[in-house]
């Protein structure tokens, strides 16, 4: 009878100071942790995956928690080791608008979650030259006298004639202040 009994309180002290791997998973509080957030990246709507999505895992406080990683071509991702807490999945692609998801994981992981992206609305590729803003604000005449001077020296070779239109340009151009016009007009000269 005290055989029985030692033998049964033996294998609780031994379960009690070595717990199996799986006992370990689910516990709360201390213990390895390897928790996996897993789930697909699909587009907003069409519900197709999205191949080539960099996914970043962030913390509550902002931090880094995982790696970088990258959608497979069926839009599927995992993120593992990592313990419980509050956490947020920032994912991004060219053409999609960034998108944000918060995950909350306790002692189970979280499979299957879906990421909507949004395509992003481009604007049409506008037709003829572009104008910069700094163009915009160059006078009509300053710019005519320095693409003139740009002609003669690109296509004709006539260095002096270029010159003589930069000086032109400088000129006409009324935001410049008078010393700076001066050296202008004498390192063209």
């Amino acid at each position: 009878m005290l055989l029985p009994f030692a033998h049964v309180l033996l294998s609780l002290a031994f379960a009690w100071v070595h717990p199996s791997p799986d006992a370990e998973k689910s516990q709360i509080p201390g213990g390895p942790h390897d928790l996996i957030i897993s789930g697909t990246v699909r587009r907003d709507n069409t519900d197709e995956p999205i191949p080539g999505v960099r996914l970043q895992l962030l913390t509550a406080a902002g931090n880094v928690a995982h790696s970088s990683i990258l959608t497979g071509d069926s839009g599927d991702f995992s993120f593992g080791q990592f313990p419980q807490g509050h956490y947020e999945i920032v994912a991004e692609r060219d053409g999609y608008q960034p998108a944000r998801i918060e995950v909350e994981v306790s002692r189970y992981d979280q499979p299957n979650l879906v990421v909507r992206m949004r395509k992003q609305l481009v604007a049409p590729n506008p037709t003829g030259d572009l104008t910069t803003a700094h163009q915009l604000a160059i006078p009509q005449k300053a710019r005519a006298a320095f693409e003139k001077g740009v002609a003669k020296a690109d296509s004709h070779g006539d260095y002096k004639g270029a010159v003589l239109d930069f000086q032109r340009a400088i000129i006409f151009i009324p935001t410049i202040t008078k010393p700076t016009r001066r050296w202008a007009l004498l390192t063209c000269a």
